[in-house]
């Protein structure tokens, strides 16, 4: 985001702030919270300095919204401001209390899907899984990582019952690569050599899609987890197929970070080249 960007956001929380002012009528009062909610999420990423404050802010504007936008009253509100205020709180997680934000992530998600049903709401029903696999998958970084891995996993597979390739090609893309990620971590603590095999389908489902003509970017991270994933194998099965595998993928990572000039990923994919060496070498 340019600094110019952000001053426009900056200068439109200042206006709905001052029209919440002058404003007495619950549901439009409500309506400028998740307003100010969302641009103050939006502007979050365009200061580090301010970036949590940005979300504590955002946070605290959608929790006031549904202090009238109720389940009973206004559901496919209710719906929609639970789901962002769970993007809140995952992305707070990222850089305070991860698995207190990540518990509180899904809270959130768990009352927007009482009502994005996939009957009646496919779509967000598709968005809203994605989200809480997410959350599911980060707290599993820091507490009870099989559960968590395998509650994400459900997750995913049910935002993958909408989001099919035929349809919505991006919208599957971006599961099968989270997908991945989850099998991936699960195999780091359960049934390690059938895991990553699904981790590597799923990579190979998201490159149908993520190409490297067409989003070299996300190419190249699913590369990356797929090169993860076959390193994982060859350290469960000492194959040197696996290890030609692993290291194909993350040169391909490589080149694409090299060519958009990415030097912080092309030296996490060395770093991950020099581990796969030492097992591929023993």
């Amino acid at each position: 985001m340019t600094t110019k960007e952000a001053s426009i956001i900056e200068k439109t929380i200042d206006a709905y702030s001052l029209a919440l002012e002058n404003e007495s009528d619950p549901l439009e009062r409500a309506r400028i919270l998740v307003k100010i909610a969302d641009n103050y999420y939006e502007l979050a990423p365009s200061n580090h300095e301010n970036f949590k404050s940005n979300l504590v802010k955002a946070i605290n504007a959608y929790l006031k919204a549904l202090e009238v936008r109720t389940l009973e009253e206004f559901r496919t509100d209710y719906a929609m401001t639970q789901n962002n205020l769970g993007a809140a709180y995952g992305t707070l997680a990222g850089v305070e209390d991860k698995a207190e934000n990540c518990k509180r992530a899904i809270q959130a998600y768990l009352q927007a899907l009482r009502v994005s049903t996939l009957e009646q709401f496919p779509m967000d029903y598709a968005m809203t899984q994605n989200n809480l696999g997410n959350a599911y998958r980060i707290l599993a970084e820091v507490e009870d990582k099989a559960e968590n891995c395998k509650r994400a996993i459900q997750a995913y597979l049910q935002a993958l019952t909408v989001s099919t390739l035929e349809q919505f090609p991006m919208d599957y893309a971006v599961t099968q690569n989270n997908l991945a990620t989850a099998y991936g971590t699960l195999a780091e603590v359960e049934d390690k050599a059938e895991n990553c095999r699904k981790a590597i389908e799923a990579c190979e489902k998201a490159l149908k899609v993520r190409t490297l003509e067409r989003y070299p970017m996300d190419y190249a991270e699913t590369q990356n987890i797929l090169g993860s994933a076959y390193s994982t194998l060859a350290g469960a099965e000492k194959l040197s197929v696996n290890c030609e595998r692993a290291k194909q993928a993350f040169g391909s990572a490589i080149e694409v970070w090299i060519e958009l000039n990415s030097p912080q990923n092309r030296k996490l994919i060395e770093e991950k080249l020099a581990e796969l060496n030492l097992i591929c070498n023993k």
